[in-house]
């Protein structure tokens, strides 16, 4: 998409595939919420600060490209990448805890 100058789209696309995870983390239907509602949830739901600072920033910059038109350069879209990938790795519960709710 990028290559094709499909800056919207994928940010679009991104911005879903992050919500779908956070919602289905968090047990709750982010892809029809905004993202101030996505950060309510978040904070109501006790996420970790560092899940909702990532998230916070991640949807801002995606925000910016949907609502705003903004296009930012090669650097600051890897930047949102890159955020993307830490709200899922943050985001995970980790293998103990899963071991646990399991036992």
């Amino acid at each position: 998409l990028l290559a094709r100058g499909g800056m919207k789209p994928f940010h679009v696309l991104l911005s879903e595939i992050v919500k779908r995870f956070l919602g289905g983390q968090h047990g709750f239907d982010a892809l029809d919420r905004t993202s101030a509602e996505v950060m309510a949830h978040l904070v109501s739901s006790k996420a970790s600060f560092e899940l909702r600072e990532s998230a916070g920033v991640f949807l801002v910059a995606c925000d910016l490209v949907k609502f705003a038109k903004a296009n930012p350069d090669p650097e600051a879209v890897g930047d949102t990448v890159a955020q993307a990938r830490r709200i899922i790795e943050t985001g995970r519960p980790d293998a103990s805890s899963e071991e646990v709710q399991a036992a």
